[in-house]
């Protein structure tokens, strides 16, 4: 059995406050599916990286052991935060916990650059 891939991300406010981390997990047992997990940092939560990132781990994991999205996003809440860090398009994150999800551009890119490094023995 081939491991999965993982991919982690955060995007930040212009004063690098963390607003959103994101874990991608490339499963390998269904030809390259990937999932998503995702958390939104609210505002009155204190800004911890190591915890976001525990969160969005856990969430994408979830999504790839059930084989089912769980946890819908609270969406009014998540665009407020969002537009904060210039994501527009937040259909992305209709759940906290997303199963067989499509790539956005900005991981797609991300990805491909894994895999090239990977690819090249770096």
């Amino acid at each position: 059995m081939e491991q999965n891939e993982q991919m982690y991300y955060l995007r930040s406010t212009a004063n690098k406050e963390i607003v959103l981390s994101v874990c991608v997990i490339k499963d390998m047992e269904t030809q390259g599916v990937y999932h998503r997990g995702i958390a939104v940092r609210s505002l009155t939560d204190q800004q911890n990286k190591v915890e976001g990132r525990k969160r969005a781990i856990a969430r994408a994991r979830r999504a790839n052991g059930s084989k089912m999205s769980s946890s819908p996003v609270q969406t009014e809440r998540v665009l407020r935060r969002m537009s904060e860090v210039g994501i527009d398009d937040v259909d992305f994150m209709k759940f906290k916990s997303t199963f067989c999800c499509k790539l956005t551009k900005f991981e797609q890119g991300i990805m491909d650059a894994t895999e090239a490094r990977i690819f090249n023995g770096a």
